[in-house]
C-alpha cells in the first residue's frame, strides 16, 4: 500500500498505473467483482505484440443486491484489461476511464458491479459526485443551468407545440415513441423518448 493524498480518481489510478510492473494491466474498482469465467479468460489471453492494446469487459450492475437488466445502465462495456505500456487514465475526478493507443477487443467473461447496497448508498455517492462535478464546472467558470440536465437528444424549439418539437427533433434509427414537454416560454426543451 502506497499512501497518498486523494485527489480524485483519474489521478490515484494513474499513480497506481505508475507503480505496476506487469506487461498488462487488469484495473476493477472496489466494488467490482471478476466472475469465474472472466478471470479464465483473462489466463488465456493471446499477447501477441499485433494483438489488440486492451480488452473491453461487459460489466454487469447490481443495485441493492439485484442485477440490473434493463435500462441501459445494466450492461455497459469497460476497459478493464490492457498493455501496461502507452496506456493512461484521464485526468478526471470521477467517471475516470483508461485511454490506450492501440485497438482494444473484446471478451467474453463479465465484471460483476456491485454499485450500491442500499438505496441510502446509492444517494449519498449521488450527493458526493455532484458535489464533485459541480465544483470542476465551478473552477471551469461554468454556471448551473437547470437544462443541463436534460439528455443530449434534447432540442430547443421556439415553438410550444409537441407536434413540431416532434417534427424538429434528432432522428435516430429508432422510433420517436413520444415527447414530452420540459418547460414552457419562449424557448421550450424537449426531451424524446425512443424504443
Amino acid at each position: 500500500v502506497v499512501p497518498h493524498r486523494f485527489e480524485g480518481f483519474g489521478a490515484a489510478k494513474q499513480r497506481a498505473l505508475a507503480l505496476a510492473n506487469g506487461d498488462w494491466v487488469l484495473s476493477i474498482d472496489a466494488d467490482e467483482r471478476v466472475t469465474p469465467a472472466l478471470a479464465e479468460e483473462i489466463r488465456n489471453l493471446p499477447v501477441a505484440p499485433s494483438g489488440p492494446d486492451g480488452f473491453m469487459v461487459r460489466r454487469e450492475v447490481f443495485f441493492v443486491g439485484r442485477r440490473l437488466r434493463f435500462g441501459g445502465m445494466g450492461n455497459d462495456w469497460v476497459l478493464r484489461v490492457f498493455r501496461r505500456e502507452g496506456a493512461c487514465f484521464s485526468p478526471d475526478e470521477i467517471h475516470e476511464h483508461v485511454e490506450i493507443a492501440g485497438r482494444a477487443g473484446r471478451l467474453r467473461g463479465t465484471l460483476e458491479h456491485h454499485a450500491y447496497r442500499t438505496l441510502a448508498e446509492h444517494v449519498a455517492k449521488m450527493n458526493r459526485y455532484t458535489d464533485v462535478q459541480a465544483a470542476v464546472k465551478r473552477r471551469r467558470g461554468v454556471r448551473y443551468r437547470a437544462w443541463m440536465w436534460l439528455p443530449s437528444s434534447t432540442v430547443t424549439v421556439s415553438s410550444t407545440s409537441s407536434a413540431s418539437a416532434a417534427a424538429s427533433a434528432p432522428r435516430s434509427t429508432s422510433l420517436v415513441r413520444s415527447v414530452t414537454r420540459v418547460a414552457t416560454g419562449p424557448s421550450t426543451a424537449v426531451r424524446t423518448h425512443t424504443r
